[in-house]
């Protein structure tokens, strides 16, 4: 190789280098914004996976829920009621707890009016409904009529019942619950 091949070289070499160095350059510049999006994700994934069970989070605090548990050994049942299994229902209300009765009557039949009804008995359908009433309480107003006396100069009351006048307020059935109520179940 002559003086003239090494120089044409050595420039080539050069220009190499200094290509190399660039890319060098970018390359490092690239690692370092690789590492803090890395870092950056690992807090946020970190982040993610704490809950109520492995932090010192409220559990009002979890965003995401807890894995659904897989399904478990053998056949899944439907749900609802199960066949073969006797219906639940709420036991009826007695004659004693039934305020009002109302009887519903058919007055012609439904599929022809011309047909003519005759009552089954024993196979009426029974449906109890239980509703609040507007006033859950009674005011009772005692009077003390008032009288004047021409001798004494003076009015005077009747007599209310002892019961009346000590009770206040309250009757004794309601004293009763307000007394529960405040004494046992500490309520205002």
């Amino acid at each position: 190789m002559t003086f003239f091949g090494w120089k044409k070289r050595c420039r080539q070499l050069e220009v190499e280098k200094v290509k190399l160095q660039e890319r060098n350059a970018w390359l490092e510049a690239r690692v370092v914004e690789l590492e803090a999006k890395n870092t950056q994700l690992v807090q946020a994934l970190a982040a993610a996976t704490k809950n109520s069970r492995n932090s010192s989070k409220r559990p009002s605090g979890d965003i995401v829920k807890p894995p659904a548990k897989g399904p478990g050994k053998g056949k899944r049942r439907k749900i609802g009621g199960q066949r073969g299994h006797p219906k639940h229902e709420r036991a009826a209300f007695c004659a004693e707890q039934i305020d009002h009765q109302i009887v519903h009557q058919l007055q012609r039949c439904p599929v022809d009016p011309s047909h003519p009804l005759v009552e089954v008995p024993g196979q009426e359908k029974t449906f109890q409904q239980v509703e609040l009433v507007e006033k859950p309480f009674v005011v009772t107003e005692h009077v003390a009529k008032a009288y004047w006396c021409a001798r004494c100069q003076q009015v005077h009351y009747a007599a209310l019942p002892a019961a009346v006048g000590r009770g206040g307020l309250c009757g004794p059935r309601l004293t009763g619950w307000v007394s529960y109520f405040k004494g046992k179940m500490h309520a205002s």
